[in-house]
């Protein structure tokens, strides 16, 4: 009435060349209903600020070279016609803060590797796999975010830190699993979350590579690799960004942009490469294409080039510069300028239209022609010099 209550000691004694007796609580078989329960629960308390009771579970040490005893929890295998029983770990509710936290880890080694810890779904034999589910907590607080889900493959101090795999279940018969990583949606007053895919910074190297690709495939094609963004119903349209890294290293180049279409095969043509703005709305136009280089404060430009490449067996490609058909106002002109200059001495950019050259044929043809006018008249053409400076003449005009 004014003290603690007795303990309660189940134990075997110490040996001394043998091993410690068993100590075993084990409840009996029975032929009706279900199976006899084995409760264990530590105690209540009612004294202010002080904790329940605690269960400790404990393998015993082993010896200088052995290693501690295991510590198994499993359930009975089902009958014939049955499944095996749950296993439950949980921590209790709480009503004026947090629950309880479960920790479930593998202790430090010293002259060895820490020790692994594995989640598995056991092998079945009818309908699908057996699902591996982590779930970050709800809360419904007005201020609180969701609980996250974290996975950070271990540091290392002296080689390269633990890599994280997230892979599918392969399907040896048909299709391997599908992997999908996308945020929730949003409420009504937000917004969806972000997915940022991104290789750690380095302090002493190159920082990692971010690879995006799919595999190669025997008998079927390469899987589709697609960037796209969603559309929205407010404001402009989401924007797509590609951009290569910029160096502050002394006489380097920035990083490079590559765009190459897939090869193919013997009889056929490498893939086609298309930059095209898409249509119009109703009232509306179609968005421009914009190719030009930056601006240099302490040298040239960089320089812009289109062009086909050589033919073994064929002709060259053919490169057409086009203005597509209008049917208000005048037609939309096509402009080739060359580049102005503010220097003292230097001249300003020419404009050269050069026919092709034939090792054995005619070389090819220069053609200036207006538009026809198909009611009216045609267009005219004009070929002149500018207007000369104060100090100069104007340029010569040379037939020949």
């Amino acid at each position: 009435k004014g003290g603690n209550s007795g303990a309660l000691y189940l134990g075997s004694g110490a040996a001394t060349g043998g091993r410690g007796g068993l100590v075993g609580l084990s409840v009996g078989s029975g032929t009706s209903g279900v199976g006899g329960m084995l409760y264990l629960r530590s105690g209540d308390t009612s004294a202010t600020g002080k904790n329940g009771g605690e269960i400790s579970m404990m393998t015993g040490s082993g010896s200088a070279t052995g290693q501690s005893g295991g510590l198994t929890m499993k359930t009975a295998n089902g009958g014939a016609s049955g499944t095996s029983g749950a296993i439950t770990m949980s921590t209790g509710t709480s009503p004026a803060g947090a629950s309880g936290s479960i920790t479930i880890m593998s202790d430090a080694a010293t002259g060895g590797a820490g020790g692994d810890i594995v989640l598995s779904v056991g092998l079945g034999d009818t309908g699908a796999g057996g699902d591996l589910s982590v779930s970050g907590g709800s809360t419904t607080s007005s201020t609180g975010v969701g609980g996250g889900i974290e996975a950070t493959g271990g540091t290392s101090s002296s080689s390269t830190g633990g890599s994280v795999t997230i892979q599918t279940g392969e399907g040896t018969a048909t299709s391997s699993g599908v992997v999908t990583i996308r945020s929730a949606d949003s409420g009504t007053a937000g917004v969806s979350g972000s997915l940022v895919f991104s290789s750690g910074t380095s302090k002493g190297g190159n920082s990692g590579a971010l690879y995006l690709g799919s595999g190669a495939a025997t008998g079927g094609r390469g899987g589709l690799v697609g960037l796209s963004v969603g559309s929205g119903t407010s404001g402009v349209g989401g924007m797509l960004y590609l951009r290569s890294g910029d160096t502050s290293a002394t006489g380097k180049n920035g990083g490079e942009i590559s765009m190459m279409t897939g090869s193919g095969s013997a009889t056929g043509q490498s893939g086609g490469l298309t930059m095209k703005t898409a249509n119009g709305g109703a009232s509306g136009t179609s968005g421009a294409i914009t190719m030009s280089t930056g601006t240099s404060p302490a040298g040239a430009s960089g320089s812009i080039t289109i062009m086909s490449d050589a033919a073994t067996g064929g002709a060259g490609g053919d490169i057409v510069l086009s203005v597509g058909l209008g049917d208000t106002g005048a037609g939309g002109d096509l402009s080739v300028s060359g580049g102005s200059t503010t220097s003292s001495t230097g001249v300003g950019g020419g404009i050269e239209a050069t026919g092709g050259t034939s090792s054995s044929s005619t070389g090819g043809s220069v053609t200036i022609q207006t538009g026809e006018g198909t009611a009216t008249s045609s267009g005219v053409v004009t070929i002149r010099s500018a207007d000369s400076g104060t100090a100069g003449v104007s340029g010569s005009l040379v037939f020949s």
